[in-house]
């Protein structure tokens, strides 16, 4: 026998019962804010507006990028991380957008996530390890 009940989503399947649980907003906001109370799309997002139309276009054309970006991972681990330095205010975080915006582009319509995270001289108690962390993942639920 196959027994519904639409209005609590639970279905009877013989000697099975089935309950569907979805969550609503509310809950997912909940979970996302218990992963971390950080907000990276938000930092990028307005690091991304306030970043000048080019800046860091010149690094995309670097053989070391270029590598990176386009390379086999699998041949070496010196691939695995690009690591770019500089003064504060040299630029990073807007030249770090534009990567992120890049990637992002190249991965529209596959099966792959862009996450980020700006670390902020000026938030740093809030910046824990597992907040970072959670930060992330909370980008890929």
């Amino acid at each position: 026998s196959f027994n519904t009940n639409y209005g609590d989503n639970n279905a009877n399947c013989g000697n099975s019962n089935v309950a569907n649980y979805f969550t609503t907003s509310d809950d997912r906001a909940e979970i996302l804010a218990w992963l971390s109370p950080l907000e990276p799309n938000i930092r990028h997002q307005n690091v991304q507006a306030s970043r000048v139309a080019n800046v860091g276009s010149w690094l995309l054309e670097t053989e070391q990028f270029r590598s990176w970006n386009y390379g086999d991972s699998q041949s070496g681990s010196d691939k695995a991380t690009i690591f770019c330095y500089g003064n504060p205010g040299a630029g990073k975080t807007y030249i770090s957008s534009l990567v992120i915006d890049t990637l992002g582009d190249q991965a529209s319509g596959h099966n792959i996530a862009v996450t980020c995270f700006y670390f902020d001289f000026a938030a740093e108690k809030e910046q824990t390890p597992s907040s970072m962390l959670g930060a992330l993942l909370k980008q890929v639920v």
